[in-house]
């Protein structure tokens, strides 16, 4: 089985070329067909899996394992898999609610894939689900796998690679009466595959409610397809509010990976504080929360400073080294720096989250690095940052090819050996 886990840090990459999230993302195929057993569902361990994850958990039906592919839970808000943020294999979803599968029409599929399909997450009428750490100009097949509960669920899907920008693709169909177009398939159970390239380390899949109830989600694989080499995740970048394993602290904690250096324009060492947000703030999502320079929210006016380290191996090439996340700040956020020198400027202050991307020629540096969000406090009152879904790669450090000379001399050295053997033999 070649399933990608979130232990799991390495991240692929097409031709050996880095594409980085600036270029313009392409649209994607969607088809769909209909499964009745594990051999038709198509999940196989010979495939390589980014995500393999199972909604809904509820205990009288076991984590799917299909055809040995082992399958992540989630059930309810929050990250996938419990604990590790910003690493291959993980991500996040709002539905908040899981049902055990009984009630509706009865599952017509056998075997362990009849398990995924069987309970599920519901109860959100703008469903988003968001997968992490996908490799800019990698192909992949996400595959949302549906089945009959009845009714009428008609939902306006979405997909969206590229964070600063609209969906790359759209389609509107009802998983519980999918037999005419535009899916065509008379099954019980059906996948739904998108075929897309990654234009960003995210994609984001939404079900926006168009009919009487709110979206199913049973379960979702995402297969790496085509050729690719090996590059390595950036350790050590974490999300604002969150403890080692990417989960969430208790507000009123000392956030564990950022300090402020600067309050109020005055020079100061002192943890972040991880607060709950203001309610005029945009909601930090599923993988993060604010932060401030007090439990209170309360900060001084003027620019505030908070800072983390990562380190970058000397195992990667830092020219090739890339970060990418969103953040929200109150007030303006004026500037991200990276080894003091600015690689973002200016957000949307709290109304959004803000996509941000640190390109290949930043100046990263092997060994420690520091990157640092300025925030600008107008006036006294509440002040916060959020980062979140921040995710860095870099390309591995290429083998040391010899000089043209080194082979001369070599050569030489062969030549000699050879006319030394040639004397002793005569």
């Amino acid at each position: 089985m070649k399933t990608i886990n979130n232990n799991v840090m390495l991240v692929l990459f097409v031709c050996g070329m880095l594409v980085f999230a600036a270029n313009i993302a392409a649209a994607g195929t969607i088809t769909h067909f209909g499964f009745t057993d594990d051999l038709s569902s198509q999940i196989s361990d010979t495939k390589t899996y980014t995500h393999a994850v199972d909604f809904g958990n509820q205990a009288s039906y076991p984590l799917a394992t299909v055809n040995g592919v082992a399958f992540v839970p989630r059930s309810g808000v929050g990250i996938f898999p419990a604990g590790g943020s910003a690493t291959i294999g993980t991500g996040w979803a709002d539905i908040p609610n899981a049902h055990p599968g009984t009630g509706g029409n009865a599952v017509a599929a056998t075997g362990d894939v009849g398990n995924l399909v069987r309970d599920f997450n519901y109860n959100n009428n703008n469903a988003q689900i968001r997968l992490s750490g996908l490799t800019v100009g990698q192909t992949y097949d996400l595959r949302l796998y549906h089945r009959i509960w009845g009714g009428n669920r008609t939902q306006d899907f979405s997909f969206t690679t590229d964070p600063t920008a609209g969906p790359e693709d759209t389609i509107t169909f009802n998983p519980d009466n999918h037999g005419g177009a535009p899916v065509n398939v008379a099954n019980s159970e059906f996948v739904t595959s998108y075929q897309y390239t990654a234009s960003s380390p995210y994609l984001t899949i939404g079900a926006a409610q168009a009919g009487d109830g709110t979206y199913h989600a049973y379960g979702l694989t995402n297969e790496i397809v085509g050729s690719v080499v090996e590059t390595q995740v950036i350790d050590g970048l974490f999300n604002t509010g969150v403890d080692g394993s990417g989960v969430k602290v208790a507000s009123g904690s000392n956030d564990s990976h950022f300090t402020i250096t600067e309050l109020g324009g005055v020079a100061v060492s002192q943890p972040a504080i991880v607060v709950d947000r203001n309610g005029a703030w945009v909601s930090e999502g599923q993988a993060g929360k604010y932060i401030s320079s007090s439990g209170n929210r309360s900060g001084p006016d003027g620019i505030t400073t908070y800072e983390t380290t990562f380190e970058l191996l000397d195992t990667l090439d830092p020219e090739t080294a890339q970060i990418t996340g969103f953040w929200a700040t109150d007030n303006q956020g004026v500037e991200i720096l990276l080894n003091d020198e600015v690689v973002v400027s200016g957000n949307n202050q709290f109304l959004s989250l803000d996509y941000f991307e640190i390109g290949p020629d930043s100046p990263f540096v092997t060994g420690e690095n520091t990157l640092a969000f300025r925030v600008n406090n107008a006036g006294a009152g509440d002040m916060g940052l959020v980062v979140t879904d921040i995710f860095g790669t870099a390309q591995l450090v290429p083998p040391a090819v010899p000089e043209p000379s080194t082979f001369a001399l070599a050569a030489l050295g062969l030549l000699g050996f050879a006319a030394f053997a040639r004397r002793r033999k005569g």
